[in-house]
């Protein structure tokens, strides 16, 4: 079971219970499917109303990022892979995203950044992080990065996050799911970041 760990949040410790496997974390494949009013079939949203007349997954509907939800329920929770209001979500979870437009829901977790390992090693997915410069956190219009070492980085998504400068992929200390491919702003140089982003 893996565990996760973000410093400078309300919540430090989130616990991976969804299946993992040996090489990162499970999701929605997208062979799952359920029904109803904007519930998923193979993956793809069918649905659009919700209680209140909004767009997008109603409240439960299967997810994979919080841009599959609406605005009513905006949040797509990782431990239950369905839409959620920030409040249902509590202080222990995490909204899923692609990018950081997936994230602006939020006033405070404004950033799409790859989720750590208790030993600050890269695992994903990717969450809504808080953009205030903090360790391994968000660093999107200008915000610093105020852990030494550490450097504000951009990946192939445009995501912008804090984190620490490489020359090789073994660098990042997770082969194959973290790699040597973001770029370091102030550097000029490569960063750590998730392999394939």
């Amino acid at each position: 079971m893996h565990s996760f760990f973000r410093l400078g949040l309300t919540a430090a410790f989130v616990l991976c219970s969804a299946a993992c496997s040996s090489s990162g974390l499970s999701g929605n494949t997208g062979a799952e499917a359920s029904t109803g009013t904007g519930g998923t079939t193979g993956g793809a949203t069918t649905g659009s109303a919700t209680s209140g007349g909004t767009t997008g997954g109603g409240h439960g509907a299967a997810c994979s990022s919080s841009s599959d939800c609406g605005t009513a329920f905006p949040c797509c929770a990782y431990d239950s892979q369905s839409c959620v209001t920030l409040e249902e979500l509590g202080p222990s979870g995490y909204c899923t995203c692609n990018d950081y437009a997936d994230c602006a829901f939020d006033h405070y977790y404004q950033e799409c950044v790859p989720l750590l390992t208790a030993s600050g090693y890269f695992v994903g997915p990717y969450a809504c992080i808080p953009n205030d410069g903090k360790y391994f956190d968000g660093c999107r219009d200008g915000v610093a990065c105020s852990v030494p070492g550490q450097y504000c980085a951009t990946d192939l998504s445009g995501s912008k996050f804090c984190s620490v400068p490489c020359e090789f992929n073994k660098d990042c200390q997770n082969p194959g799911v973290a790699c040597c491919n973001t770029t370091c702003d102030a550097t000029g140089g490569a960063c750590c970041g998730l392999c394939g982003h």
